[in-house]
C-alpha cells in the first residue's frame, strides 16, 4: 500500500508500506513517463512489479494550488498603503518605487501603480476572520467604505458561510469571509 507520493520536480521520495516492510521510492523521471524504483530494506533495488504492481504515470499532473501573490492596480500607491497598513492592519513587508508589498499569512499582497494611465486590473479579495461581525465593527471604527454588512452566503454540512463587502481607496471590492460553525 502506498501511503505517501509526492511528485515534484525530478525526484521525489515517498514510504511504501507492505505487509511487514517498509520500504523507501524514488520517482525518476525518464522521456515522458514516471517510473518508481524501491529500495527494499534488503538493500536491493527492484522494479515494481508482480503483486505490487508497475507504477508508470505520465507527468500530466501539474496543476496550480497555492497562490504566491496577488496583485492590485492602485491609482496612488501612497494612499493605498496607507489603507491596507492602517485601516486594515495588513504587516507592510516593504515599499519599492510605484508598489507596496504586504504579507497576508503566508500570500503576499502587491499594490502597484498602473503603467498605462487609466488600466486597472482587479479582483476581489476575501480575508478570512474568526469573528466577521467584529471584523465588521472594527473596519467601521476605522472608516472603511461600506459596501454590504455581514450576511450568510451558504450553508454547508458543518458551517455557515458568511462575508461582508468594502471598498479600497481605489474602489477595488474586498470582503470579509467567515465560516462559522453551524
Amino acid at each position: 500500500m502506498v501511503s505517501v507520493i509526492t511528485v515534484s520536480g525530478v525526484t521525489s521520495i515517498c514510504s511504501i508500506k507492505s505487509e511487514s516492510k517498509t520500504m523507501s521510492a524514488s520517482f525518476k523521471r525518464v522521456d515522458s513517463t514516471t517510473r518508481l524504483r524501491i529500495l527494499i530494506s534488503a538493500g536491493r533495488e527492484e522494479t515494481l512489479a508482480g503483486r505490487y504492481d508497475t507504477l508508470e504515470n505520465t507527468m500530466d499532473t501539474f496543476g496550480l494550488s497555492t497562490i504566491g501573490q496577488i496583485a492590485i492596480t492602485v491609482t496612488d500607491v501612497d494612499r493605498a498603503i496607507a489603507f491596507y497598513r492602517d485601516k486594515l492592519k495588513i504587516k507592510l513587508l516593504f515599499q519599492v518605487p510605484n508598489m507596496g508589498f504586504f504579507d497576508c499569512a503566508g500570500v503576499r499582497l502587491m499594490l502597484s501603480g498602473s503603467n498605462k494611465p487609466g488600466e486597472a486590473h482587479s479582483s476581489v479579495i476575501y480575508f478570512k476572520v474568526p469573528d466577521i461581525q467584529e471584523g465588521w465593527r472594527a473596519l467601521m471604527d476605522r472608516g472603511v467604505t461600506l459596501e454590504r454588512e455581514p450576511h450568510m452566503v451558504a450553508r454547508v454540512a458543518d458551517h455557515d458561510l458568511w462575508m461582508a463587502f468594502f471598498r479600497d481607496p481605489d474602489r477595488n471590492l474586498l470582503a470579509l469571509m467567515s465560516e462559522v460553525k453551524n
